[in-house]
């Protein structure tokens, strides 16, 4: 874990905005459990997760949106229609500002519904850690130490 995500999980600990409890475990020094928690694979917290492209496919081939990308004469539609197509990517990451850029044109752009747009969404998130929200996952028992203690 490098000084960054170090300082990130020590104002995690002390300020706790989560609501996730630590405080008893960091006053009894249990590291391990400190790094459990953080790592606790939670219902109410949603991370990116990759999608696999043919699910994508299938829902816009079930709206009928499919037929607009492919037969769209704007560039992100054009691009979506290759991304869509290209064997090199099997999965959809909508964890990347390019893809979430992208489906925001084809939305404004009237090509895909707002409906398809929060469906792909929800597709594309999973229940997550607290460590995988802030990006510091998986968090050991030494990163605690090393966070509360130096």
């Amino acid at each position: 874990m490098n000084d960054t995500d170090t300082a990130l999980l020590r104002a995690e600990l002390a300020q706790d905005p989560a609501g996730l409890g630590y405080a008893p475990l960091v006053a009894a020094g249990d590291d391990v459990a400190v790094a459990d928690a953080l790592n606790a694979v939670r219902q109410g917290i949603q991370v990116p997760c990759l999608v696999e492209r043919h699910r994508v496919k299938t829902l816009l081939y079930g709206t009928g949106e499919m037929l607009g990308i492919k037969s769209g004469t704007s560039g992100e539609a054009r691009l979506a229609a290759m991304y869509l197509d290209d064997p090199d990517y099997q999965n959809v990451d909508l964890g990347l500002p390019v893809v979430q850029g992208l489906l925001f044109a084809l939305l404004t752009g009237g090509v895909l519904s707002q409906e398809t747009v929060d469906t792909i969404q929800i597709m594309g998130q999973r229940p997550g850690s607290r460590a995988e929200q802030l990006g510091l996952e998986p968090v050991t028992h030494l990163d605690v130490a090393r966070a509360l203690r130096g």
